[in-house]
């Protein structure tokens, strides 16, 4: 008898035993075979996050993935509901409005009625759209940066040579060539319909080559007009010219500090000016026609100055400068535009 009641005893430990380790197989199958869903966070700045997650719940689901909400900031659907059959979440400002164009072109926004009051009718509330509606039609926004390639179309540059009646000759003494600039922008396409373009960077790959003409004008005078003709031409005969290339520099270092420029930018204009004239008062190119100090093309140019264009160092640094404000800003742009082209 007391054998019997060991047995029976031993079964039942034995059960128990079994009943235990079936429970703790079953959990562990349980948790193994829980099912991960790939869930899109769509967050307030527009960008996306793709995730991964065994949770069902919202709330549940942005704790996971350490998406805390801003005060300012509310989620469909609710932290307290579970995702829907979109697996969309869209994290928006509590006072933005989520506007979302459906497949039928009809618009919906986040205060669009989601309930249907008792004074509609059944049809109307057919047409009524719940927030899975909204957010199953939400068109995604994709980011692209692309580069596209403009050509930037050469200028002509026209240099005049002798007076302004007569006879005229044009020479092309440089063909000019279109340059090539690559422009980057960041795209933004929903539904891949363009919706917004922002320029980021801009680089020149190919530097545009100016198209240079020379205009030769030859006045026809008479024997009697000739020597008058010729105290009037563009080559000016030996004047009086007074003051050093030190002076000249030194008097252009004092306008260039007047216009605000750096000494960088003065020691680029020394640099341009030696290559130009050597800072000759009357340097004259008898090919082109250029004249003075800064070579202005033609040399009469300089009358805007002052009358004393053709001897007064003044006169022509104070046109330079104001030529080289104009077209480049300082000096120093001046000079790398130069550097580039071998003119300014």
């Amino acid at each position: 008898m007391k054998n019997n009641k060991q047995a029976s005893i031993s079964l039942v430990k034995i059960l128990v035993v079994s009943l235990i380790f079936i429970f703790l197989t079953g959990i562990g199958v349980m948790a193994t075979s829980a099912k991960l869903t790939n869930v899109k966070i769509i967050l307030g700045n527009d960008y996306e996050m793709h995730v991964l997650t065994g949770n069902k719940k919202v709330e549940d689901i942005l704790k996971e993935k350490n998406v805390e909400l801003a005060e300012d900031e509310t989620v469909t659907p609710g932290l307290d509901e579970e995702i829907r059959d979109n697996k969309t979440i869209v994290i928006s400002k509590v006072s933005d409005k989520i506007t979302v164009k459906t497949a039928d072109g009809e618009v919906i926004s986040s205060d669009t009625p989601i309930k249907v009051s008792t004074t509609e009718s059944k049809e109307q509330a057919k047409t009524t759209k719940t927030s899975e509606e909204v957010l199953s039609s939400y068109d995604q926004i994709v980011e692209k940066i692309i580069i596209e390639e403009e050509t930037i179309p050469f200028e002509t540059v026209t240099k005049e040579v002798g007076d302004s009646t007569g006879t005229q000759k044009e020479t092309v003494l440089q063909e000019g060539e279109d340059g090539i600039k690559q422009i980057k922008y960041k795209v933004k396409y929903q539904n891949n319909v363009e919706i917004e373009k922002t320029k980021i960077e801009e680089t020149i790959t190919k530097e545009m080559v100016p198209m240079i003409k020379q205009i030769k004008t030859t006045a026809v005078v008479n024997r009697s007009a000739q020597t008058r003709t010729s105290s009037t031409s563009e080559e000016p005969a030996a004047r009086a010219v007074t003051g050093t290339v030190a002076d000249y520099q030194e008097y252009a270092r004092q306008r260039c500090e007047d216009y605000g420029w750096s000494d960088g930018d003065f020691n680029n204009l020394v640099k341009l000016w030696n290559r130009e004239s050597g800072w000759n008062v009357t340097a004259y190119n008898k090919s082109s026609g250029a004249y003075g100090i800064p070579q202005a093309l033609p040399g009469s140019k300089m009358s805007s100055a002052g009358s004393d264009w053709r001897t007064s160092y003044e006169t022509q640094i104070e046109w330079g400068l104001s030529y080289i404000a104009g077209r480049y800003g300082t000096p120093t742009g001046a000079w790398n535009h130069s550097q580039r082209t071998g003119w300014y």
